[in-house]
């Protein structure tokens, strides 16, 4: 924020913030996708860090800290204790109480909490026998925190046992950043998602012949991707019976038109096929100085039926693209319906992997694909990359 001023009414203060637009928050955004590469160039000598901390019990906080930061890569999770006073109780690593994780006998660890924005929270995971043992006794010596909470006494989880007592986020990222200069536990969310979103699109398959909705619908399945692993859930819609009607009667309609052009084309061929036949039947029955004649008579007709024919071929073809686009939206809204993609494309996304692949397939992923409000928020990405085409050249 820039400025701040008090409002009585609501008795609360409030903040300006500079707009997405602003040089400096660009150029901010840059440098925090920047750390994801930074991360993924060290990210097997950051976990064998993080591992070989997990049995330094002698310290009793590194091997705990260690523990957390093990959940926050392998699980995608918050840190935890990232909120306001008066928001819901809400969990993450650090904040994790005995009642959210369950162990089972074969290494799996089971979590199930409300997450932030007080989204259900569940994912099972195999874990290593030095996690697992760490697990059970941090759900064994389990206590408050004396600096619990978010400063609030009242807060209803104050004085519940917690996990990782007294570790804040603060302790987290002092730790990760002296792994690693500059990693915090955003960075590990930030780097997965992106991650995922650059496999997903690589393993697409598409290519730049491919009709532009096989493009958009590669760009959805890699962001949703990254929606399901940050947890990024959301309630289905009320209206979603009406909307998947609706894309059903529009899946029918469109198939009929298909199979109606399907049958004039087929028409088309068959006279055409005919009217060959015909006029070569004619001119061999023609006596050889009226031969010339029947091919000139015929020759405009053959034209005409041609034309039929490329043009209903070139009306099939646009019927069936159009199905098939139908077919991708009504997929993609299925799929897309409990999860939500904008969440993970406006923070933890690098939009320039959007962009890179965009360029390769002919597809302006930046325009066709991301909200407006987004566009201007990653305006620097094509920015950036015509500052490289120039000094390439």
């Amino acid at each position: 924020w820039v400025v701040r001023g008090g409002d009585k009414l609501a008795d609360k203060l409030n903040y300006v913030c500079l707009h997405d637009s602003a040089p400096i928050k660009q150029e901010r955004e840059a440098i925090k996708f920047d750390k994801v590469y930074e991360l993924e160039d060290d990210l097997e000598m950051v976990r064998a860090r993080i591992e070989q901390d997990l049995w330094q019990h002698g310290d009793s906080t590194r091997w705990r800290i260690a523990t957390a930061c093990y959940l926050i890569d392998a699980l995608c999770l918050r840190v935890g204790d990232e909120k306001d006073p008066d928001e819901a109780d809400t969990v993450g690593a650090t904040t994790l109480r005995p009642e959210h994780v369950t162990l089972h006998e074969d290494g799996l660890a089971e979590f199930r909490f409300l997450g932030k924005d007080s989204i259900l929270w569940h994912k099972k995971l195999h874990v290593p026998d030095v996690v697992h043992e760490n697990l059970a006794e941090l759900i064994r010596t389990a206590r408050p925190s004396s600096n619990s909470g978010n400063g609030d006494r009242s807060h209803p989880t104050r004085d519940k046992p917690q996990l990782f007592p007294n570790c804040s986020s603060r302790d987290v990222n002092a730790y990760l950043s002296h792994v690693l200069p500059g990693l915090t536990a955003k960075v590990f969310r930030t780097h997965h998602a992106t991650m995922a979103v650059r496999r997903c699109l690589q393993e697409s398959g598409v290519v730049a012949e491919d009709p532009d909705h096989k493009k958009w619908e590669a760009a959805n399945l890699a962001n949703l991707e990254a929606a399901i692993l940050c947890n990024h859930t959301k309630q289905e819609p009320a209206t979603w019976a009406g909307s998947r009607k609706r894309y059903q009667e529009r899946q029918e309609k469109s198939k009929e038109r298909v199979d109606k052009v399907r049958a004039q084309v087929r028409g088309y061929r068959e006279e055409l096929s005919a009217l060959r036949a015909e006029a070569r039947r004619q001119e061999e029955e023609a006596r050889p100085e009226a031969a010339r004649k029947v091919r000139a008579r015929y020759k405009k007709r053959l034209e005409v039926a041609r034309a039929r024919v490329t043009k209903g071929e070139e009306q099939l073809e646009k019927a069936q693209l159009a199905l098939g686009k139908i077919k991708v939206q009504a997929a993609i809204a299925a799929k897309k319906r409990t999860w939500n993609l904008v969440t993970s494309l406006k923070s933890y996304i690098d939009p320039r992997v959007y962009h890179a692949w965009g360029e390769a397939v002919g597809y302006d992923v930046l325009e066709r694909y991301y909200p407006t409000a987004l566009r201007r928020k990653f305006a620097w990405v094509k920015a950036e990359n015509g500052q490289e085409e120039q000094s390439e050249a």
